[in-house]
């Protein structure tokens, strides 16, 4: 559990700290869809090798390394920000009406991950959607506010 937190850890400090790698001869103007985020499509990639990664069920690629590490961060990052949105929100009003409900103590990042790589494949009419509402649905469903 150490382990896989420190390699997480270290992946997500090192995507952060490498440099960006950009064609000083072009201008970078992001599309629609990352101007919307990631799709379904594109977090299922990512995630698909992060749960292979987990399993240690195969020998990663270095690009499927950091599709991992990128879920990883991706889902991990999400759920930590909900929750303290959540949390400001009942803190500023006294009260909050959150989608999905963690148990005390919080999830497992590999849960989290294994979660929605099972929501999204049950799911593949979504796919074309937003990553981020599909997350929140998935987590919603597995983890509802009782």
């Amino acid at each position: 559990m150490q382990l896989q937190r420190a390699v997480i850890g270290i992946a997500l400090a090192v995507q952060f700290l490498a440099p960006a790698r950009v064609d000083s001869t072009q201008a970078v103007q992001p599309s629609a869809s990352q101007q919307e985020g990631e799709t379904g499509n594109d977090l299922l990639r990512a995630c698909a090798d992060t749960v292979h990664l987990l399993d240690r069920d195969s020998q990663l690629a270095d690009t499927e390394m950091w599709s991992a590490f990128h879920c990883s961060g991706y889902v991990a990052g999400f759920v930590d920000g909900y929750v303290l949105a959540e949390d400001m929100e009942y803190h500023r009003v006294g009260s909050s009406h959150p989608l999905f409900c963690v148990r005390e103590g919080g999830l497992v990042a590999s849960q989290e991950v294994r979660i929605f790589v099972k929501w999204l494949r049950d799911h593949p009419e979504r796919l074309h959607e937003s990553g981020r509402v599909l997350l929140t649905i998935a987590l919603e469903q597995a983890f509802p506010c009782k």
